[in-house]
């Protein structure tokens, strides 16, 4: 994604460069997958400061696609600011594929959070 932000085919808005830090939470994912599935002890805190950064960052996709879609082009309506890119294969996957495994993980991770909260404190 950064090269297609650095040759002009995606928004650079969905880039590291500005505002897209996903990639973040990904690289974190990892990181707490493999110390989860090693048997290693990863706080609470840290599962849920991860979880509020991921939909964090996906409330900020959200609004740069509204931002940048061409009804409302608020970065401007030149071509490299107008989100058509995710109209192409394979792009298409990310707004329609990963972003929705993205947000249903979130969603369970936050479900299992609290079920254990409750019954930790039940």
């Amino acid at each position: 994604m950064l090269r297609a932000a650095l040759i002009g085919l995606m928004p650079r808005e969905f880039s590291l460069l500005v505002y897209n830090f996903d990639m973040v939470t990904g690289a974190a994912a990892l990181v707490l997958g493999v110390m989860l599935s090693t048997g290693r002890h990863v706080p609470r805190w840290a599962l849920q400061a991860w979880n509020v950064w991921g939909i964090a960052c996906l409330v900020v996709i959200a609004a740069l696609a509204v931002a940048t879609s061409p009804n409302v082009a608020a970065f401007g309506s030149e071509p490299s600011h107008v989100s058509l890119w995710v109209l192409q294969f394979p792009y298409v996957w990310l707004p329609f594929i990963l972003v929705n495994i993205a947000v249903i993980g979130h969603g369970a991770v936050s479900m299992k959070l609290w079920q254990t909260r409750a019954r930790n404190e039940g």
